[in-house]
């Protein structure tokens, strides 16, 4: 149980960081906008699906 918690911590974690990053890079380009950012929120959430697919399954 302990490692599921641990593991939705650092995809929230990893989420944040990933959209922040995305954030700050697309803001330098003109041609962006709220595509960008629907697409690296959207990115997050898969992320951290991934993550927490991954970590499900580790021995308790």
């Amino acid at each position: 149980m302990m490692c599921v918690c641990l593991s939705i911590y650092l995809s929230i974690y990893l989420s944040i960081y990933l959209s922040i990053y995305t954030y700050t890079h697309s803001s330098a380009m003109p041609s962006g906008g709220p595509t960008v950012i629907l697409e690296s929120f959207l990115s997050c959430l898969v992320q951290l699906q991934l993550a927490s697919l991954g970590w499900v399954h580790c021995p308790v």
